[in-house]
């Protein structure tokens, strides 16, 4: 009797956990991919169409712009690139950082609206600061520029929350609502770009509020999906800062060393050149960018599963390192003659330019991969030596290369920098597995 007692409490005792499983959020969970390979596939899936639909645009904007406009459109963009990363403090990654560690649902929507919250502040200073700086920028790279900056400055408040949003969602492992953050504004900036190029009103000025609003729209979505909670906002802001001392300082200083000097580095390319140049070299840069996806797809969709893992699969290595492989040879046949079947004879330069760049763009994909295990793990000072390392790559080249060799200063640099970031992430990576 005993015997069937224990049976009979262990099938009530099955069925429970049956239900368990069925209830409506275990459901959800299922749905939305627990599964890391589906994850990674849809992210990548997202990067491939943003990077189809940039091309496109990328084609038109350089269509309806001649080269020294479309490097003065290039200009402001990395004017604001640059600001947004000087002005993060890096407060953004140590709130993502809290946010991988807490798992208590309320808790997390209210470490997402503190972290909203800052990138808004943060969003008024580069607005006021785009301004400000707009017309000793003129003075300081010969260039006319800005009045558009002025045009354009109250926009920036965008700025920081394309940076806190992908963190948030790949922090909170919401990869599908990552995947439509990475595509859903190019597919809105293409379709009001194909408008504006049809009545012949592609400008400057026209691209960069198109390219901005399309963004706000898709961020007030996101937003919304998110229900970030405005409540104990002093107190989590109070645990990001605690984060921000060990994980998100370090990592803002490291980098202020490589991305930051990155930006500085094609900056001096308009100083010392013209900023044909720098569209030049900003357009072959965006289009060797995807050969990363497949290495940053794979990261991000496991950022939240490095914090438990001791090590990256090898099955995980190798078959990302196949496939970006595979992506690389695609890249290099088509930087060649079928470059100029879509852009026009003046930007041929191009072609060549971004051929030798995917090189350093292979190698920059696979540091990320290293880069984001040892983030999840908080290893903030790694992740600073290494981008040290990068930025002193980066100095050199606006300090010797581009003064010296003009564009392909800046090309062997970036090439240069890729490689010092995978070796020096990987080597830190070897030595906390071992």
């Amino acid at each position: 009797m005993n015997r069937i007692h224990d049976y009979r409490m262990e099938i009530k005792a099955a069925i429970k956990k049956a239900q368990n499983l069925l209830t409506r959020e275990n459901l959800t969970n299922l749905g939305s991919g627990n599964s890391k390979l589906l994850q990674s596939s849809i992210l990548f899936g997202s990067m491939i169409v943003t990077m189809g639909l940039s091309f496109v645009t990328s084609i038109i904007v350089a269509r309806n712009l001649e080269p020294t406009l479309f490097g003065d459109l290039k200009f402001i963009q990395i004017v604001w690139s640059l600001l947004a990363v000087i002005i993060t403090l890096g407060y953004f990654h140590s709130g993502s950082r809290v946010l991988v560690i807490e798992n208590d649902p309320q808790s997390l929507r209210e470490i997402t609206g503190a972290i909203l919250t800052v990138s808004i502040v943060m969003g008024v200073i580069i607005c006021l600061i785009s301004i400000i700086l707009a017309n000793p920028i003129d003075q300081i790279f010969n260039s006319q520029v800005s009045t558009i900056m002025i045009a354009v400055a109250p926009f920036g408040i965008i700025i920081p929350l394309t940076v806190a949003l992908p963190l948030i969602l790949q922090s909170t492992n919401k990869i599908y609502t990552l995947s439509l953050f990475n595509s859903l504004p190019s597919i809105f900036y293409l379709l009001c770009l194909l408008v504006l190029a049809g009545i012949n009103k592609v400008t400057v000025t026209s691209v960069i509020v198109t390219q901005q609003v399309t963004t706000l729209v898709v961020i007030i979505y996101v937003i919304i999906v998110l229900k970030p909670s405005l409540i104990k906002i002093r107190y989590w802001f109070s645990e990001i800062r605690k984060q921000n001392k060990t994980y998100g300082g370090p990592v803002y200083r490291g980098s202020l060393a490589n991305v930051a000097s990155s930006y500085v580095n094609r900056l001096a390319l308009s100083y010392w050149v013209d900023n044909t140049a720098i569209g030049f070299f900003s357009l072959a840069t965006s289009l060797v960018e995807p050969l990363k996806f497949i290495p940053t797809a794979v990261a991000t969709s496991s950022f939240r599963g490095f914090a438990s893992q001791q090590k990256i699969s090898r099955k995980v290595i190798l078959a990302t390192a196949i496939f970006t492989l595979l992506a690389f040879v695609a890249a290099f046949i088509f930087f060649g003659t079928p470059f100029s079947w879509f852009y026009p004879e003046s930007f041929s330069e191009v072609g060549t330019i971004a051929r030798i760049l995917s090189f350093g763009a292979v190698m920059h994909g696979f540091g990320d991969l290293f880069n984001r295990f040892l983030g999840a793990h908080g290893k903030g000072k790694e992740l600073m030596s290494a981008a040290y390392i990068v930025g002193v790559v980066n100095v050199v080249g606006f300090l010797v290369l581009v003064p010296a060799f003009g564009t392909w200063g800046a090309v062997a640099t970036l090439v240069l920098a890729g490689g010092s970031y995978f070796l020096f992430t990987f080597i830190f990576y070897r030595k906390f597995i071992n």
